[in-house]
């Protein structure tokens, strides 16, 4: 059980002392929860997404990486036409490989041939490929952003003249959402399909129960809080028992500075310019800087993604047999870029141009041979849980204050929404640069580690017991059968937070020990335990009027006012916070930092692990050791058409300790995996290491036997 004690401070400062509180030895951390184990297919957690078109192999095979593992022990990307060719080469050497196979279709919705695939040769395709078979790919981000490129009225009459379905403008989240099943029927044209989508939006809750087999989240610059995309992804899988996976966005500031600039390898010059199609960036220093890319690659298997593509490879270009589009490579290069700066400019044109591994397909490589086939990344450890409304709506890469980007604006508890996840991950207190690049934004250090995935209100409740901390977030709708799980979740040990602005007739404020009045007070400043704490620019916030029956005041105001209030169910705990949506007086986009220190002390005690050092984290849990991967995301400036500069004043020396309540024995060794290295322990089982700016490190710790 978690015990909670605070101190006196002005209502919107942290430095909260801890009072009253259970150890971490109430925990055990060596038991994780079967649900939380990352899924597999065919027999592995974790797959690289890969190019199989004809034309395609004959890149990997002139670079002379045909036969690297990380192309041959890759999920296999083809176009959907070969379930009508099942004479072809392509469609044999398919079915004499092991590997899973995903079925191309279009971009941003299945090409409209898909809308014509006789059903029998569908199953078919079934048949011989079985669970090999992962989805047919193509609806990326038209679920999540409704008037992303498309004006409302040309979405609605999409759907109309493809389906028959006829949708209104929505004016309301859930309205919102049922234009968005409508487009998903739509977009994905035949019901009998397995479907695999991707999204920039963490909508893979909604798209899972509409039945999808595999959900993807686009991470990239534009695209920020890839952490969050993670949670919400992580979650998603774990609340429905459907894999999910990344994609890394090669967008970013182009040569002319607008924002469809990606890269392409394959250019004759070896150098960026703008390719004929008027959009594209092409070599080596185009789109996304190489940094963020690692960091996005590593941190999305850290978090137990299933399966990982690169965007700006071949994945919308198109790379089939029966087009003219230009072949685009991420992977390969039609140059040497160790010394392509070295070549005479006419000769990098009128040469014989020799194939090799690009930047980008050196560093898959590496992280295949050096990670993903030999070390064993265990089980991402989340002990939170934020349970968000089933029509969140948040589509930070489109809009961060309109619903599922619809014109639809946000309520107050969508702003609680928008500021917790702020909170936790404090992206848009990043800064953009001059030219507009938005790469800061995308992994953050935040102030707890990545330790939340994120649910729905229709989690089960087997699910919500596999946390030991649920925080209710935003405008969660509480019915009876929600009540009833969310009851029983404290009942059996769990630690609920919900606000007062979340309550009805179903979970009222009796079960959080106190009743409701009439009226509100204003306040400044909160106390616990009556200790004094130096007062910092006071901000008065309302507190919402409640009686104690048989809970207790856990923070108050003025007069002994309850602000927050804890109360001992069965073997757990109900907190209440009394200020509506808890969220900060003064226009912050945050929370009172009285209630983010509250979450704070939560975490630390359900945290195995100590970080001192600005980086982000994220802990996993092997049977015999802890895993720490640690991002330093500080440091890294990418100008358009230029290779990103980085600062190495921003290097950061972390020191990393695994509690001694959470080794379940001591720790004998450590080491770094990206270089192999052993580390150096001290007395206490801590270490310190560098980690460069833009750069990453993971170290496990291994306990003994």
């Amino acid at each position: 059980m978690l015990g909670l004690g605070l101190v006196q401070h002005d209502g919107n400062a942290s430095g909260m002392e801890e009072h009253d509180m259970a150890t971490a030895q109430d925990y055990d951390f060596a038991l994780l929860p079967p649900a939380w184990k990352p899924m597999e297919i065919e027999g592995r957690s974790f797959w690289l997404e890969m190019p199989f078109y004809e034309n395609y192999q004959a890149l990997f095979e002139r670079a002379g990486v045909a036969d690297e593992p990380f192309v041959t022990h890759g999920a296999l990307r083809v176009h959907w036409d070969v379930m009508e060719r099942p004479e072809s080469e392509l469609y044999q050497a398919l079915l004499a490989l092991p590997n899973p196979v995903i079925l191309r279709s279009g971009y941003h919705h299945f090409e409209e041939g898909t809308r014509h695939v006789d059903e029998s040769v569908y199953q078919r395709f079934v048949a011989d490929f079985g669970d090999r078979f992962l989805g047919v790919h193509g609806i990326h981000e038209r679920m999540g952003a409704l008037e992303w490129g498309w004006p409302m009225d040309q979405v609605l009459e999409e759907i109309r003249t493809k389906t028959g379905i006829e949708v209104a403008p929505p004016a309301t989240a859930a309205e919102a959402y049922e234009v968005m099943r409508a487009q998903y029927a739509n977009v994905s044209q035949r019901p009998f399909f397995k479907v695999y989508g991707t999204t920039a939006s963490p909508v893979d809750h909604f798209l899972m129960e509409l039945g999808i087999g595999l959900s993807a989240c686009e991470v990239g610059p534009w695209i920020p809080c890839a952490s969050m995309q993670f949670a919400a992804s992580r979650g998603a899988s774990r609340q429905y028992g459907v894999p999910w996976g990344t994609v890394t966005a090669g967008w970013g500031k182009g040569i002319v500075g607008d924002s469809h600039c990606a890269f392409n390898h394959l250019w004759p010059g070896g150098r960026t310019t703008r390719d004929t199609l008027g959009y594209m960036d092409e070599g080596p220093h185009g789109g996304t800087s190489y940094s963020l890319q690692k960091r996005l690659l590593y941190t999305a298997f850290m978090a137990g993604a299933n399966l990982h593509a690169h965007e700006s490879d071949c994945l919308y270009m198109g790379g089939t047999p029966h087009t003219s589009r230009t072949l685009q490579s991420a992977f390969v290069a039609n140059y040497d870029h160790r010394t392509i700066e070295t070549v005479d400019p006419l000769v990098r044109v009128l040469r014989d141009k020799p194939h090799h591994l690009s930047p980008i397909g050196e560093m898959y490589r590496d992280f295949y041979n050096r990670v993903a086939s030999v070390r064993d990344r265990g089980t991402p450890y989340t002990p939170v849980a934020l349970l968000f409304h089933r029509h969140h709506g948040t589509a930070f890469a489109y809009s961060s204050d309109t619903i599922l980007n619809a014109k639809v604006p946000y309520g107050p508890g969508d702003y609680m929404t928008r500021a917790m996840i702020n909170t936790i991950w404090p992206w848009e207190s990043q800064p953009i640069t001059s030219w507009g690049n938005t790469e800061a934004r995308v992994l953050v250090a935040g102030p707890h580690g990545d330790l939340f995935d994120i649910l729905t209100e229709d989690a089960s409740l087997e699910t919500l017991q596999s946390y030991r901390v649920l925080v209710l977030t935003g405008p969660v709708e509480i019915d009876a059968v929600l009540s009833a799980k969310l009851k029983d979740y404290v009942a059996n040990g769990g630690v609920l937070v919900a606000n007062v602005m979340q309550l009805n007739e179903h979970l009222d404020a009796a079960f959080f020990g106190a009743k409701l009045e009439e009226g509100a007070i204003e306040a400044g400043h909160v106390y616990s335990h009556g200790r004094e704490a130096a007062m910092q620019k006071p901000d008065s916030f309302t507190i919402r009027k409640a009686r104690l029956t048989d809970g207790e005041a856990l923070v108050w105001s003025e007069g002994e006012v309850p602000v927050c209030i804890r109360a001992r169910r069965g073997a757990g705990e109900s907190l209440l916070c009394l200020v509506p949506w808890a969220m900060a007086p003064n226009g912050e986009n945050a929370l009172l930092r009285w209630f983010q220190e509250l979450v704070g002390q939560l975490l630390r005690r359900v945290n195995p692990v100590q970080v001192d050092g600005s980086v982000q984290y994220l802990i996993n849990r092997t049977p015999r050791s802890w895993v720490v991967t640690l991002v330093n995301n500080a440091g890294v400036e990418k100008p358009p058409a230029k290779m990103a500069n980085i600062d190495h004043e921003k290097d950061a020396d972390v020191m990393v300790r695994v509690l001694d309540e959470a080794r379940g024995a001591p720790i004998d060794k450590a080491v770094e995996w990206l270089t192999g290295a052993p580390m150096d322990l001290s007395k206490d089982g801590s270490l310190v290491l560098g980690v460069p700016a833009g750069d990453l490190r993971i170290v496990e710790f291994f306990t003994g036997e």
